[in-house]
């Protein structure tokens, strides 16, 4: 295996307040799971070949637990009292030949930053991401007047930083005074460092007003997709017509497998087109004898669960049933509050809108031997966990 990637998410947070900033959300995700969503990436492109979490002693469950079922070598370590023995920790963990260095606090790398990186990397030589300085810059000692730095030839230091895992962890091993970063500990070993172009949007979480800002670049990093579903049932007599979970009184009711709800069958058809997963047909089929004769509302809940899992949001969901008889244009407002009931223990609340048309005598609607219901949905999700 050639390269680790460790997620250093092991800090006290001292100068961010009483909270721990990896833990505050952006976009409905904890910050440090944004590096979570980078390391996957990675690991698809077949960049990485394992990743390791080094997070606060204690806490070791928590995080195995959040990334249990992903694909690819995930590997938990306790951190230690220092960022150096926080790195060092991480490092006995990992297997590979070679390592990149990455803070959690960093939500916002990209895999092309990671492979710059790692382009530049030889052995006894490291390489970190650099980005200029662009303010003007003052220094105050004690009491004394601000004293103007020259900011020409200055940059900031960014990660990932890239390494050859058993040089980093011998240079780190013997060294007796705590560094700002790992490449400050490789030069000052004597040993040659590349530098990298960084970017601004890849700062450090340091400060709660950074939080606010990390939060505008998460929300222009959030992807809309919008999915169509349809579905009919044929109409037989000694049937329960039930639409969107709620049973409506009538002599003729759907046959199918479950039971035969349309309404739910169609907003999920939807909700997993926009997700770019398979039909429910595929995934609930009627050869399947567990789901024979359930309420849709669960075939609607566990697409939810997946939708969820996956890291996408339920933004709006419009669906439209064509029905012949009964008349149901008194119902709509219960068939809404059923579903809403649904979307909202899932934390999606008021997002749907149901309306309802005649088959106008024509065709198998109208002649009343079938329902039909569309529905279109709008989902979103966050870009750094789609690509």
């Amino acid at each position: 295996m050639e390269w680790s990637f460790i997620i250093l998410a092991a800090g006290e947070s001292r100068r961010f307040g009483k909270v721990n900033k990896l833990d505050q959300e952006l976009e409905g995700l904890p910050v440090w799971m944004w590096s979570v969503g980078l390391a996957e990436r990675l690991m698809k492109a077949g960049k990485i070949q394992e990743t390791a979490l080094v997070v606060p002693k204690g806490q070791e469950k928590k995080f195995r637990d959040q990334v249990e079922g992903l694909e690819g070598r995930w590997l938990v370590a306790a951190g230690g009292k220092s960022r150096t023995e926080s790195v060092i920790k991480g490092l006995e963990r990992a297997c590979c030949e070679k390592v990149l260095l990455h803070d959690a606090a960093r939500p916002f790398a990209s895999v092309a930053l990671c492979e710059r990186v790692m382009g530049k990397v030889r052995r006894g030589i490291g390489a970190i991401p650099l980005i200029s300085v662009s303010d003007a810059l003052k220094k105050i000692e004690d009491e004394r007047p601000p004293k103007h730095i020259e900011r020409d030839g200055l940059f900031a230091t960014q990660t990932p930083q890239g390494f050859f895992r058993e040089e980093i962890l011998s240079v780190l091993s013997r060294r007796d005074k705590p560094c700002a970063d790992e490449g400050q500990a490789w030069m000052e070993a004597g040993l040659k460092l590349e530098t990298v172009k960084g970017f601004s949007e890849n700062f450090k979480i340091t400060y709660p007003e950074d939080l606010n800002l990390a939060e505008k670049v998460a929300r222009g990093r959030r992807k809309i997709r919008t999915g169509i579903g349809y579905d009919i049932h044929p109409l037989a007599p000694g049937r329960t017509l039930v639409l969107g979970g709620y049973p409506i009184e009538s002599n003729l009711g759907p046959v199918g497998h479950s039971d035969g709800d349309a309404l739910c069958h169609a907003i999920s058809d939807a909700l997993l087109g926009a997700a770019g997963q398979p039909d429910i047909g595929t995934l609930f089929p009627a050869s399947d004898p567990s789901i024979k004769g359930i309420s849709s509302t669960k075939i609607l809940s566990d697409v939810l669960d997946r939708l969820k899992t996956c890291h996408w949001s339920v933004e709006w969901v419009d669906a439209v049933v064509v029905l012949q008889t009964p008349k149901i244009g008194q119902e709509i407002e219960r068939i809404k509050e059923t579903l809403d009931s649904v979307f909202t223990d899932h934390g999606f609340a008021e997002i749907v809108n149901v309306r309802v048309k005649s088959g106008e005598r024509t065709g198998p609607v109208g002649d009343c031997e079938a329902v039909m219901c569309y529905a279109v949905v709008t989902i979103s999700g966050i870009e750094t966990l789609r690509d």
